[in-house]
């Protein structure tokens, strides 16, 4: 009976922690702590790119700041940046008048009224009123074109914007 008591302890004491353990704690735990730690990084750069950490990496990486809704945004950037913005629906329903439809042409959303490009024209009109978000994409849109009764355009669109 002495040696059956022995027996199970001296086993558990000799015998050495299994693979699993090893990976989770060696591997599986940090690379988790530093993947969060990789992934806020660039939840907050993207979400405060005028904070001064943000400012100082970009310095010391020579680059530059991707701030706004501009054309000659870096696409990786505007990817990351997308993924870690919260997004809304939005719908837009706006009349246009004849002034505002020659300057949507002259800006180059279409070559003439009657061609104007419904996307075009519901991106222009977002960021005229939200200039400091960025319009992303619109998901239905529909522009009825001026007619002699009626001399204002009408667009109805559905779109994918920044919060």
């Amino acid at each position: 009976m002495a040696e059956a008591a022995k027996t199970p302890s001296t086993e558990a004491a000799g015998k050495r922690p299994g693979k699993l353990r090893w990976l989770l704690g060696w591997i599986g735990i940090p690379g988790t702590i530093v993947a969060l730690l990789f992934l806020a990084g660039v939840h907050v750069g993207a979400r405060h790119p005028d904070m001064f950490l943000s400012r100082a990496t970009l310095w010391a990486l020579d680059g530059e700041a991707q701030l706004g809704p501009t054309q000659a945004q870096d696409p990786f950037a505007r990817r990351l940046r997308l993924l870690t913005l919260p997004t809304k629906s939005f719908e837009l329903e706006a009349q246009l008048s004849k002034s505002e439809l020659d300057e949507l042409v002259e800006r180059g959303a279409g070559p003439s009224v009657a061609e104007l490009d419904c996307a075009k024209v519901c991106a222009s009109k977002w960021t005229a009123n939200h200039p400091d978000k960025e319009f992303i994409r619109a998901d239905s849109c529909e522009l009825t074109q001026p007619t002699p009764s009626s001399p204002a355009a009408k667009i109805v669109c559905e779109a994918t914007v920044q919060r």
